[in-house]
């Protein structure tokens, strides 16, 4: 694991970066909080036909190739955005 240096007035200290954990904890977190969704998704489209389908579409397209251990509160954004819309649909 690798530690860096950071300067605090006359010394220095090292900071330990995230662990690994917390981010594989939270990957794990948004994969499940996707696949509620897809499984919510499918109980709408039998529903209500295919109306959010190029969403849903985008929303996995980020998911399988964009989503990184960088960017997971954007995934998160992502899903509740859909979730959202899902509901806004219902109504």
């Amino acid at each position: 694991m690798k530690y860096s240096a950071a300067s605090a007035g006359s010394g220095a200290f090292l900071a330990k970066p995230a662990s690994r954990r917390s981010v594989g904890s939270r990957l794990l977190s948004v994969a499940g909080k996707f696949s509620a969704t897809s499984r919510q998704y499918e109980t709408y489209k039998a529903k209500n036909g295919m109306r959010l389908d190029r969403e849903w579409n985008e929303l996995t397209t980020f998911i399988q190739f964009k989503m990184n251990g960088e960017n997971l509160d954007d995934a998160v954004r992502r899903i509740e955005s859909f979730r959202s819309k899902m509901q806004a649909e219902r109504e």
